[in-house]
């Protein structure tokens, strides 16, 4: 029973409170009565009513049953005050759990004096997670994610049928029989995160899991993808609108330049000429102030005169000759462009994200100087996208460059696919199923290539041939320059001699031109049996996945150049995955580049020469040649100064005749 009160008309008297209290232990006995009906309660006051309902409530609350032998208020009260102590965050999610706990600490031993304090598992925070990645991946099951196989067609009862395509778990379960690849818990959630990224990114197309790289902190999980024509064309034309901002702000910025070293130039001009006007005045005011020149004036020239006259004496550490300060000539090389979206090395588009239902982010395009500087680098990946990569050579990005560099490296050396199972074509009706076909017009390469319908699978013992010749490299070969495609650079020429060079031949163009030896790219679809071995084993390592229930085997295939990269080939299936550090294997370890040579500063000559210090009679002799040159100087100087005086006294002579 509850009634509302007014705290404002709380205020009785003592005499009231007497009464109210003779009223509630009339009521509590009347409770324990059997008969609680008998008590009027239209005569009990609002207030001692109130005080009577929350003394029954009590005293309800405060009885012990159960085995036990405990009370609802006893626990409760231990349990809020175990909560205002600890003050754990998030309370209301697990209070049945840290109920039970407040429960078994009564039954504890009381030597046990190590305070326990609860900690929330974090299967809690995973299933939440989880539950929100199934949400959001909430798609048509046509919808699944899709790997690499060569649909079958045949005929049943006149109608054409082809097998389905396999689906990512099924993809996993073939590497779990060789031992490799992702638990299936793992397979399950990527599968949902591949779902819900081909939900949100509606121009990207041909989504597949290209595998996993470890690193130090957390670790990464990438998704190839193809984007659609469109997309790629957008993209090219933002950078276009990109690069002509670009120079449109550096021309502004070169002309904003040059019109403060133009104001500068004329403060400068400005300044010099006041200077110079300042001078002639002093100057003119002296040839006011001083008198006509008399004879003292001639002798002060005279002997300023000889003063100039005289031989300097110049130090020992002044005779040499400094050399001249070095200059530095740096040979400024074109740098290699880069392929544009599509094509080539750029040709795929990767994802990244650290687990399962984070948000994947798109990895940058790569560069040809990244692929030449990862080469030379070794570095493990924290996890971290922005990670800074303090290395020498200097890196030209932070860690989502590197790691896309490395999935380059990675990709054209380990993507494999059985023999026959791709094929060239000039066909190019076919759209849905084929790719784009097109051919290097100036070397007559085929650059591209189609799934072949007529695909007959090779036999499990062809594929586990050791020789690796039923197994093909359909991936871009990456050149030293870090390019799919040779690049020569093009020189600045003026018109004169593009006039001329159009009239050579073309093998002489290429001599003018005197560019580097065009490197010449392995072919696509070449058989792995051409790959050069290691110096202590072979490229790769071919296996059986079951030598008994040889109609379910798989042929597996492990790369040894790059650890961690797979392939499998089952009937019209295959595919490829990486699962490592993202490191290549050297036999001899890695040994970082050394640094170059200290450039010389000055020519070796007897200028920079050490020599050896003079003795004291070295130095007296150097005095006494000094001292007679002196000398020698001064009587020359008397004897020019009398011939003057003759002269000058024979022109008198002649004057006054």
């Amino acid at each position: 029973m509850s009634m509302e009160i007014d705290r404002d008309d709380t205020d009785t008297t003592e005499e009231d409170n007497v009464k109210d209290e003779q009223i509630i232990s009339d009521i509590s006995s009347s409770l324990d009565s059997p008969s609680p009906s008998a008590l009027r309660l239209d005569r009990i006051p609002s207030q001692t009513l109130y005080k009577c309902s929350f003394l029954e409530a009590k005293s309800f609350l405060s009885k012990c049953e159960g085995s036990a032998n405990d009370s609802i208020w006893n626990h409760l009260s231990e349990l809020i005050t175990k909560i205002l102590e600890e003050r754990p965050v998030n309370i209301i999610d697990y209070l049945e759990q840290y109920s039970a706990r407040v429960k078994r600490e009564r039954f504890e031993i009381a030597n046990n004096h190590i305070q326990k304090v609860f900690v929330p598992t974090s299967d809690l925070d995973y299933a939440k997670r989880n539950i929100e990645l199934i949400k959001a991946a909430e798609m048509p099951p046509t919808s699944e994610i899709t790997e690499e196989v060569n649909e079958e067609e045949s005929e049943v009862d006149g109608a054409t049928t082809s097998n389905k395509k396999m689906g990512f778990l099924q993809f996993m379960d073939n590497f779990r029989q060789a031992g490799v690849g992702l638990s299936k818990d793992e397979s399950y959630l990527i599968n949902l995160s591949l779902i819900k990224l081909q939900k949100t990114k509606p121009a990207v197309q041909k989504f597949k899991f290209w595998g996993k790289i470890f690193g130090l902190k957390k670790d990464y999980l990438l998704a190839e993808c193809d984007l659609t024509k469109e997309e790629i064309e957008r993209r090219e034309e933002e950078e276009q609108e990109r690069i002509a901002k670009e120079k449109e702000l550096e021309e502004k910025l070169e002309e904003e330049q040059k019109q403060r070293e133009e104001e500068e130039q004329k403060k400068r001009e400005e300044e010099e000429q006041k200077q110079k006007e300042e001078e002639e005045k002093l100057q003119n005011e002296q040839m006011k102030q001083t008198p006509s020149e008399d004879k003292s004036d001639e002798n002060k020239e005279r002997a300023s005169e000889d003063k100039e006259k005289e031989i300097p004496v110049v130090p020992l550490r002044d005779q040499y000759k400094r050399p001249k300060t070095p200059q530095i000539i740096e040979e400024i090389k074109p740098e290699i462009e880069s392929e544009p979206l599509g094509e080539g090395i750029n040709k795929k588009v990767y994802f990244v994200c650290n687990e399962p239902g984070d948000d994947w982010i798109e990895l940058p395009t790569v560069t040809p100087k990244q692929i030449q500087i990862a080469r030379k680098i070794k570095r493990y990946f924290t996890g971290d996208l922005e990670a800074e990569i303090n290395t020498y050579p200097i890196f030209p990005g932070n860690e989502k460059n590197y790691l896309r560099a490395q999935i380059a490296r990675i990709s054209s050396s380990t993507h494999i696919s059985p023999l026959g199972y791709y094929t060239f074509s000039d066909d190019l009706e076919e759209e849905e199923e084929e790719e784009d076909i097109a051919e290097d017009e100036e070397e007559g390469k085929k650059i591209s290539f189609v799934s072949n319908s007529q695909y007959e699978p090779s036999s499990i013992e062809e594929l586990t041939d050791p020789s690796m010749s039923f197994w093909v490299h359909h991936a871009f070969h990456l050149l030293k320059q870090g390019r799919a495609t040779f690049w020569k650079p093009k020189p600045i020429k003026d018109e004169e001699e593009e006039e001329a060079e159009e009239e050579q031949e073309e093998e002489e163009d290429e001599e003018a031109e005197g560019g580097e030896v065009a490197e010449e790219a392995q072919p696509l679809l070449t058989p792995l049996s051409g790959d050069t071995c290691l110096e202590t084993r072979a490229m790769w390592t071919v296996q059986k996945t079951s030598i008994y229930a040889k109609e379910n085997a798989v042929a597996f295939v492990a790369s040894n150049l790059w650890p961690g990269a797979y392939a499998f080939a089952s009937g019209r299936s295959y595919g490829n995955i990486y699962i490592g550090w993202g490191h290549k294997y050297l036999a001899r370890g890695y040994s970082p580049v050394a640094l170059p040579h200290p450039e010389e500063e000055y020519e070796i000559g007897p200028e920079v020469m050490e020599m050896t210090d003079p003795t004291p009679e070295m130095e007296e002799e150097w005095r006494e040649k000094q001292r007679k040159k002196e000398e020698k100087a001064e009587t020359e100087g008397e004897e020019g100064e009398e011939e003057e005086d003759e002269e000058e006294g024979d022109e008198d002579e002649d004057d006054e005749d």
